[in-house]
């Protein structure tokens, strides 16, 4: 959204005022159509860094993204999150993560009630249980992903990590929770143009909101959609004509 914006603060761009303008107008808009917008900052912000000067750059861009997400209208909270990994391991885990605590509370109010963080997909790095060690510290809600617990799964099973991760949201915020699948003939790690399903919500289908993470965008997520109403239809009305995999799609049932 704004190049290199580590370097410069949003007042002293020359078109600020227009920019707060659209920046209004995007919130005006999601309040209207009911939509929840999160914030997925690069890898290059890093709290649990050893160096410094990484570690205010990216304390600078996380204040930053909360900043828009004032000029939209929205109250800080997690139900606009600004999502991030701890990253790296460095010297150790644990050290990682007392430098992350030590720069939040460097961060914005506004940032800190905004900031969650998610487990990583690399088997050494940050699992659900080793991220309850923030929640302890700082009371930091966890995004549970459930494509890298397959990766990285720690001490717990992924039915065990999805529950501990909601447990850690705060009452009133619907907790996220993401979904990916690979991309077929290439590393296990990619993500692929669609999903294919079924999404495992272990019985808490209506107590989240569920972030599909695929290349082709909103085209998977309708038709995933589409998907998954044709299969519940024929859960409910099973051997009925026109209904299930390969009926129309407009299919209803009375």
């Amino acid at each position: 959204m704004f190049p290199f914006w580590s370097e410069y603060a949003l007042p002293d761009l020359p078109d600020y005022p227009a920019i707060c303008e659209a920046l209004r107008l995007v919130g005006d808009l999601a309040r209207q159509y009911d939509h929840r917008l999160t914030f997925h900052p690069g890898p290059y912000v890093v709290l649990g860094t050893p160096r410094d000067d990484v570690a205010t750059k990216s304390i600078i861009e996380l204040d930053h993204h909360s900043r828009v997400f004032d000029l939209m209208g929205f109250e800080p909270s997690h139900w606009n999150k600004i999502n991030i990994h701890v990253r790296g391991v460095y010297d150790s885990k644990i050290k990682a993560m007392d430098r992350f605590c030590e720069r939040f509370h460097r961060l914005s109010d506004g940032c800190r009630k905004r900031l969650t963080v998610e487990n990583d997909d690399t088997p050494n790095a940050y699992s659900v249980d080793d991220l309850l060690y923030l929640h302890d510290k700082i009371n930091i809600p966890i995004v549970f992903d459930i494509h890298h617990a397959r990766f990285c799964r720690g001490t717990m099973t992924s039915e065990e990590a999805f529950h501990a991760a909601i447990k850690t949201w705060p009452p009133g915020i619907r907790p996220i929770v993401h979904y990916s699948e690979s991309q077929e003939g290439r590393k296990p790690l990619a993500h692929s143009d669609y999903v294919e399903g079924p999404i495992a919500f272990y019985g808490c289908e209506d107590q989240v909101d569920c972030h599909i993470e695929c290349k082709a965008k909103d085209k998977a997520l309708l038709r995933y959609r589409d998907v998954a109403q044709l299969s519940w239809q024929q859960s409910l009305y099973p051997g009925q004509p026109g209904i299930g995999p390969g009926a129309p799609h407009d299919v209803t049932s009375s």
